[in-house]
């Protein structure tokens, strides 16, 4: 009985440790085509969700994600996180899929069906509620609090100090990223007349 116990144990383990891979590896990916079509392309402002600021953030926040879900620290936590935002992810293409949104922009120029989207983004959300970490021995919700509490930290300095960077090289984000991507002159809004 022990025996069969630990086997589930290692078997759940092992899936935990898959998917966290696959899904830190996911999210990299789609942020680098995401920044990749940032650099490249100029954007749309058809919808809040094309906006700028929101894409550098969601590439942002992409990246943190994926590498924190790559280094294995704070497992719970980053679990937490992950299943937090693979839900809201759901929710945005579910929305993007019923208002016929041809492609999802989730990995920049690459065209895919929001409802594919929408399933994978599911599809994560239940296998993160099927393979979660195992809890340490010994430890208790005040080790797991303190946990997030330095992650989050971590995380808002990391944001807060690149943020800072940017604003003290750049007064205009949008004259910043037309200068990265090599264009004399922008123009804002992205629809005007002349």
């Amino acid at each position: 009985m022990g025996e069969q116990l630990l086997d589930s144990q290692r078997t759940a383990r092992r899936g935990t440790e898959a998917l966290r891979v696959v899904l830190g590896l996911v999210l990299l990916v789609a942020a680098g085509l995401k920044g990749h079509e940032l650099a490249l392309d100029p954007l749309t402002e058809d919808s809040f969700l094309a906006s700028p600021p929101l894409q550098i953030a969601a590439i942002e926040v992409e990246i943190l994600l994926g590498l924190w879900l790559l280094s294995g620290l704070a497992r719970r936590a980053a679990w937490v996180a992950a299943l937090g935002f693979f839900g809201v992810m759901a929710g945005v293409s579910l929305y993007m899929a019923l208002a016929g949104q041809t492609s999802c922009g989730c990995f920049g120029r690459l065209t895919v069906n929001p409802w594919l989207t929408f399933a994978f983004d599911g599809a994560a959300v239940a296998a993160l509620a099927v393979w979660r970490p195992v809890r340490a021995e010994g430890t208790g919700s005040v080790g797991w609090l303190r946990g997030v509490l330095r992650t989050g930290l971590g995380t808002a300095a990391f944001l807060t100090l690149i943020g800072g960077a940017l604003l003290l090289a750049f007064d205009d984000p949008a004259a910043a990223l037309a200068q990265l991507r090599g264009e004399v002159i922008a123009v804002e809004p992205s629809v005007s007349q002349v």
